[in-house]
């Protein structure tokens, strides 16, 4: 627990009195000076799809292209990532870039945002927004079915402790909550008890993004549902969760700023957002089906042919398929929404992949910056396998 964080807390409660839910996350999360997402931590408590293997930003980068060249291949192709972290999806979309086309890559102009610095580009972007796995840490707010009325939760303290308190849902909670509940043919109705996250600050950051791009594609890979399956009977009692040394627990209140606090994305909310403010809904698919549809089959097929050892095989291959596992990052949902590119036909919404971007010779292997998951499952460490540092070196 940073101690210094949760008293600043503590001191805001006392003097202004309970606060949101959102309130805590954001300070939590992206505090300044002690918030978890201060110090870039993928690796030391939780892992994303870029830190598993570059197969994955090589992949990104064949849709991306795609674009480019729809667009009228531009000098400048500037790339946006939403919550860049330590950058290593944008390394691996530049590398892999120069593999399929070195005007494609030259062109690339990479831009990273996190949402500490403040907010996204204000210019006309001509090119791409993506984040992986950036919407699900915005700070949310927490509602109950509490005696047939929706209340909210709130923080404030007990004794010694930070705790829960439920009181009147803050502006813009409730109509946001309604409109969500009313997108199927049916309006659904929560039952008593049921607990929920509605979240203002995702779809303010998609309006901020639809108004930036003038031409170009908008790519969200999280996890998360429709509406309609995130406000389901089967969750009523949320989705948060808490991530801490690679295990989760429902206890946001605790280790405050030592711990990752997400929960699941309401796609659509975004989708909803974005076609008010002028973008096209092309694709709502599994990262499964992204992946395949890219050909990450034939780079999996294509390890065999690099002279690799039996353990950095195993290692690499390993890595890949936890991209497309079904019960795992596989199961992340894609959502593709462009704008001024009426008829544009993507190749990730297609069965078929492009001939044109089978593997090359040199296909991507992982690198000191990505994580060691076969290694780590299996317990191997440097006495089992030797010098375990020089198993992929950097490149």
């Amino acid at each position: 627990m940073k101690e210094g964080l949760e008293a600043r807390i503590r001191e805001h409660i006392k003097q202004d009195g309970p606060i949101s839910f959102a309130e805590f996350m954001e300070i939590a999360l992206y505090d300044q000076e002690e918030g978890y997402y201060v110090t870039p931590s993928v690796g030391r408590d939780y892992y994303t799809s870029p830190s598993a293997h570059p197969v994955f930003g090589a992949l990104v980068a064949i849709q991306l292209e795609e674009i480019w060249s729809l667009i009228g291949q531009p000098e400048s192709f500037p790339v946006v990532e939403l919550g860049a972290g330590r950058g290593t999806l944008g390394r691996d979309i530049r590398d892999y870039a120069l593999n399929i086309s070195s005007d494609f890559a030259e062109a690339i102009d990479y831009i990273q945002v996190e949402k500490h610095w403040g907010k996204i580009p204000e210019l006309p972007i001509e090119g791409c927004f993506i984040s992986n796995e950036f919407m699900d840490a915005l700070p949310t707010h927490i509602v109950v079915k509490k005696d047939g009325s929706i209340q909210e939760v709130m923080v404030t303290i007990q004794g010694d402790s930070l705790t829960e308190v439920l009181m009147d849902p803050l502006p813009g909670v409730l109509k946001h909550l309604d409109e969500e509940l009313n997108v199927g043919p049916e309006k659904l109705i929560l039952p008593e008890g049921y607990r929920t996250e509605v979240n203002l600050e995702a779809p303010r950051w998609m309006a901020a993004v639809a108004k930036a791009l003038n031409r170009g594609i908008v790519l969200t890979i999280d996890y998360g549902y429709s509406a309609t399956e995130l406000y389901s009977p089967e969750r009523r009692k949320g989705t948060l969760l808490c991530y801490h040394q690679h295990t989760y627990n429902e206890e946001p209140l605790q280790q405050v700023g030592c711990q990752d606090i997400t929960t699941h994305v309401d796609f659509t909310a975004l989708i909803r957002t974005g076609e008010k403010k002028g973008l096209s809904t092309k694709g709502f698919i599994t990262q499964r089906e992204f992946l395949n549809n890219l050909g990450i089959q034939h780079y999996i097929r294509s390890l065999g042919n690099l002279g690799l050892s039996s353990l950095e095989y195993q290692a690499n291959l390993y890595a890949i398929q936890e991209l497309i596992r079904s019960e795992g990052m596989g199961s992340f949902r894609v959502l593709l929404q462009t704008k001024r590119m009426e008829g544009a036909k993507l190749k990730s919404l297609q069965k078929e992949t492009d001939s044109r971007y089978k593997p090359p010779t040199m296909v991507p292997k992982l690198r000191l910056e990505h994580l060691p998951l076969y290694q780590a499952k299996y317990s191997l460490t440097e006495k089992t396998i030797g010098e375990e540092i020089s198993l992929w070196p950097p490149t």
